[in-house]
């Protein structure tokens, strides 16, 4: 690969004979997100190809990655799914185990409106939460 970069590999979990739960947004929730977030803070704006945005989720600096926080008013903390304390276990169906906080930052990171999936853990429950 070009300069360097890292190989993703599939995530393991994704093969297993037991699936995890998915949970989906119900279609106005995920409308309100999008809202949100082409609204930008100050009400901005942002074009697609502009600068990324995140979830508002912040996340131990070692793996394995906890949530730490949720900000209020961003989708992890708008989804009503995710919790403080729930292990991040997957970005975008890549085990994040080997990964560094940048790499995984960067995989959650996107345009303004792009989904992207997070495979978290709380207690003996896996989930698959959807975000924009």
């Amino acid at each position: 690969m070009e300069g360097g970069a890292k190989q993703l590999k599939p995530c393991p979990e994704l093969a297993r004979e037991s699936a995890p739960r998915l949970l989906r947004l119900p279609d106005h929730v995920k409308e309100r997100m999008r809202q949100l977030v082409m609204e930008g803070v100050g009400g901005a704006g942002r074009e697609a190809g502009g600068p990324k945005c995140g979830i508002g989720l912040a996340f131990t600096d070692k793996a394995p990655y906890t949530v730490e926080a949720l900000h209020d008013g961003e989708p992890a903390h708008c989804s009503e799914m995710i919790s403080r304390g729930d292990l991040l276990v997957g970005v975008a169906g890549h085990s994040i185990a080997d990964m560094t906080p940048l790499e995984v930052t960067d995989l959650i990171l996107g345009d303004p409106g792009t989904e992207v999936e997070l495979r978290l853990r709380r207690s003996e429950d896996e989930f698959v939460v959807w975000l924009l």
